[in-house]
């Protein structure tokens, strides 16, 4: 696969977030972005990738891979959950660390579970 000129710039951040999640290579997240089924926000110094869910009670935008400056995504957040709306999505959902709780709870956001894994 032929990688963007722009990939060069995201790997670093990409490679960060994906240190606590071992459920995608670089690779696979170029790929999806590549074919849609991933959506890449940049920031200067950060990085957030999203992705769309269908469920029978609506679609999700689901944030799930994410690096770099807290502050600069949590500004980005209203302009993506814009965004996931416009692509028919009625619910945003995060799925990353607890750091992410208080500032995203300003914009009312809510806990609603907690994941808990085991490599076996």
């Amino acid at each position: 696969m032929t990688k963007p000129e722009w990939w060069q710039h995201v790997l670093p951040l990409v490679e960060k977030g994906l240190e606590r999640n071992n459920s995608h290579t670089p690779d696979d997240v170029l790929d999806g972005i590549l074919t849609g089924h991933y959506q890449l926000w940049p920031t200067k110094n950060s990085i957030l990738v999203t992705q769309i869910v269908a469920y029978p009670s609506g679609k999700s935008l689901n944030a799930w891979l994410a690096a770099g400056s807290l502050k600069e995504i949590v500004e980005l957040t209203p302009d993506i959950e814009a965004w996931g709306a416009a692509q028919g999505c009625n619910r945003a959902m995060v799925c990353g660390r607890d750091k992410w709780q208080a500032p995203l709870k300003a914009l009312g956001y809510d806990y609603y579970l907690t994941v808990l894994t085991k490599d076996i």
